[in-house]
């Protein structure tokens, strides 16, 4: 997480007082023209019944400044990594014929204005006329991981002199994923299975169960690979693409469980970095990724993101790195057999607070299947009877995975 972008717990103002709408200066501009009144001053009654009529006019223009005017926002971006900057839109438009004065309050969140490194709270103001509208842009920064509304958070309406406002609570309906930070990573080299070294659809052997999506038909290809739906849909042939028998795949799996149970909230999103980083090389390199996890996830199960290609392949492991949360809802064995096991000729590379006994498991199922298996822990635990001390063999430092500029001091 970056230490430079930290919230500033203090808020603005919502008021700014003036003698308008004081109930003091009220008062006594009625004791003034009481008295101009009862001792026949003129010109001092006609200058108080002229500050009366300017606070109560306001005051009812303020009134009726809320009435028809709408607001709307929209994001430029509803995906971005943390520490990004996102532009949102906002339209106020005034659909009556009276002018006003509008103020946004862009509160600091986890997606907010940054200025100095701080996330601070912002407005914005600006006078509307009669039927018209106006646009306000504002660059926030994401701060955090997550799932997150972003916009503004209330509206204040006043007379054009900005005498008396009212205000409005708004609905903020723009939902903004952060993925996690990209770190500098290590090339790694990955398990790979490829018959006669070639990956992908290059291999000379494909499965015709397995069929990883569709493509303009070449002449050369075989008839019965012809996809008749898809072709109908884009109004030209299409032939089916299959997954190679023993195409390389690999299954990153993260356990929730040691990070919960210790508490290491910052621990866990450096460890959620490095395997968005990670799952960026793997793409890069060919390989069908997939991603699972035994913790829950905002807004749905997003817990088991299936092995593929393509590229909304990434996009949907970063999703489920943005919604995972440390709290465990199954067992890392659980997780395994619903994850990798099933799935033939795939690779696994597990990440995990430490070395457990759930991980011992999962390494013993791992063997029964003969599915590599490469463990990466954010620290080592002390040596326990319980824990073989030849699994511990095959761990490594998650930190290891950085770059030399990555790397904690």
């Amino acid at each position: 997480m970056d230490t430079e972008l930290r919230q500033d717990p203090n808020l603005l103002q919502d008021k700014e007082s003036t003698i308008f709408n004081s109930r003091l200066i009220l008062f006594f501009v009625v004791i003034t023209l009481f008295i101009a009144l009862l001792y026949r001053q003129n010109d001092l009654s006609l200058l108080a019944l002229l500050i009366l009529i300017v606070m109560g006019g306001a005051k009812v223009w303020s009134v009726l400044s809320l009435g028809h005017v709408t607001c709307e926002t929209k994001a430029t971006q509803k995906r971005i990594f943390a520490g990004e900057t996102l532009i949102m839109v906002t339209t106020v438009a005034n659909k009556k014929f009276l002018p006003v004065w509008v103020r946004l309050e862009w509160p600091a969140r986890h997606i907010a204005v940054v200025r100095d490194g701080k996330a601070t709270s912002s407005t914005q103001e600006a006078g509307i006329l009669w039927q018209q509208q106006a646009c306000f842009q504002q660059n926030l920064t994401a701060l955090h991981r997550g799932v997150y509304s972003a916009g503004p958070s209330g509206m204040q309406t006043s007379d054009f002199f900005g005498f008396f406002r009212s205000d409005k609570k708004l609905q903020i309906a723009n939902t903004v994923v952060v993925y996690p930070k990209l770190v500098d990573v290590k090339k790694i080299d990955l398990p790979r299975r490829d018959l006669f070294g070639k990956p992908g659809n290059q291999h000379p052997i494909k499965d015709p169960v397995y069929i990883t999506g569709t493509r303009d038909y070449q002449a050369s290809s075989p008839a019965r690979h012809i996809h008749w739906n898809a072709s109908a849909r884009h109004a030209r042939l299409q032939e089916k693409v299959f997954e190679p028998s023993q195409q390389g795949k690999i299954m990153v799996v993260l356990d929730v469980n040691g990070f919960s149970d210790k508490k290491l909230a910052d621990e866990f999103e450096h460890t959620l970095e490095i395997i968005a980083s990670l799952c960026l090389q793997i793409e890069s390199s060919g390989m069908a990724l997939g991603f699972a996890t035994n913790g829950t996830t905002i807004g749905g199960d997003f817990s088991l993101t299936p092995t593929g290609q393509g590229p909304q392949q990434v996009a949907s492991v970063l999703e489920a790195l943005a919604r995972v949360q440390m709290r465990p809802q199954k067992t890392l064995a659980d997780t395994m057999q619903q994850a990798v096991l099933p799935t033939r000729g795939i690779s696994c590379i597990c990440f995990a607070c430490e070395n457990t006994l759930e991980l011992n498991r999962m390494r013993w199922l791992c063997r029964q299947k003969h599915t590599p298996l490469s463990v990466f822990v954010h620290q080592f635990n002390d040596a326990s009877p319980e824990i073989e001390n030849e699994t511990a063999a095959d761990l490594a430092l998650a930190r290891e995975l950085l770059a030399a500029n990555e790397v904690p001091a």
